[in-house]
């Protein structure tokens, strides 16, 4: 398969879970008013082409890997793409002070926090998309 077409895969899938999921998500949340900024919607492009340009890549370099079967090849990656967030969110909020310390109990209870791993949920169905996508094709 070549890397445009799987790069237009990607873009789809990137681009309607951000139509379906995040921006009506945003738009409910109480920073839906920066929605009615123009600028606003420039970066949201920017992200989604940057993004998909990512997950194609992630999909390629895993590709490489052939000592495991394509199924758990493509779970892996899944789990990887929707998981990818939770490093960066974490040191976000330590570093935006709510978490006192790395080593408190209060790091250890916001590695399990359940909001986290929700917000992973609702972004696996961008990869999975993608990878149905590739699937269908017969990649």
């Amino acid at each position: 398969m070549t890397t445009l077409k799987m790069y237009s895969y990607s873009l789809l899938s990137v681009a309607l879970w951000v139509i379906s999921i995040y921006l009506p998500f945003v738009y409910f949340s109480p920073r839906g008013h920066l929605l009615g900024e123009c600028i606003i919607y420039a970066f949201i492009c920017c992200g989604i082409l940057i993004s998909s340009f990512l997950m194609a890549l992630g999909y390629k370099l895993f590709s490489l890997i052939k000592k495991i079967s394509p199924l758990k090849r493509d779970i892996i990656f899944i789990l990887c793409i929707s998981y990818l967030y939770l490093p960066i969110s974490i040191f976000t909020m330590y570093q935006e002070g709510m978490v006192p310390s790395i080593f408190s109990v209060e790091m250890v209870h916001l590695l399990f926090n359940i909001k986290l791993y929700l917000l992973g949920i609702a972004v696996i169905p961008a990869p999975f998309l993608f990878v149905c996508l590739l699937r269908r094709t017969g990649t």
